[in-house]
This record gives C-alpha cells, sequence and structure tokens, in this order.
C-alpha cells in the first residue's frame, strides 16, 4: 500500500488513488454536460460537509472540483484497469493548495 500512496502523492496530489476501497469511481460522467457536473458538486459537498463562505467561493471550489473530475477521468482511462481513480475529500483542492496542506514537496524528477 506504501507504493500506492506514493503513486497518488506523484498524480498532482488532488486526488487519492483507491485500489481495493474505491468510494466514489468516476466512470463514464458526461463531462460535457454541467448538470451532471453540479449534480456530482452538490453529492461531493454533502458527503464531505464543505461549506464555503462566500459563493464566489463555491464557485472557485467548483471549477478547481470540475478540473480534478477531468484528471480522474484522463488517469482512469490511461490506467487499463490497473488502478482506479476516485473523488476524495481533497477534490476540491489545487496541487498547490494540496502541497501546503500536506506539506508534501514533490521531486522534480517524479512521474
Amino acid at each position: 500500500m506504501a507504493y500506492t500512496t506514493y503513486i497518488a502523492i506523484i498524480s498532482t496530489l488532488t486526488i487519492t488513488m483507491i485500489v481495493a476501497d474505491m468510494k466514489d469511481p468516476v466512470e463514464d460522467l458526461d463531462l460535457r454536460s454541467e448538470a451532471v457536473l453540479k449534480e456530482k458538486w452538490d453529492e461531493y459537498k454533502s458527503a464531505f460537509k464543505k461549506n464555503y463562505k462566500t459563493p464566489e467561493e463555491d464557485e472557485y471550489r467548483f471549477h478547481v472540483f470540475s478540473d480534478n473530475i477531468n484528471q480522474i477521468q484522463i488517469w482512469n482511462d490511461q490506467a487499463m484497469e490497473r488502478n482506479k481513480y476516485g473523488i476524495t475529500k481533497y477534490a476540491d483542492l489545487t496541487k498547490e493548495e494540496m502541497y501546503r496542506h500536506t506539506g508534501f514537496v514533490p521531486d522534480e524528477y517524479a512521474l
């Protein structure tokens, strides 16, 4: 599991890799549909008890979340069934925020 965690950290830290115990896989979402993304966003905020101070912050976090969902789908498409990525409580953070949150400093030669 240490290897799996290391790979997840390298993969921009915004999404944690979940292999056997996937909580919320991102498969076959129609990313062209903002309604689908908004529904997923509402589910995410409810599941992880996310509340934002202003509507502007909520909108900003939605866009970060949407970008991260896109990345999750790319990773899942490229994983060829070896790995599956899903939504975690960090899906509304940018990679820079995640680095600050965890103190992780990525190796410039990492994947």
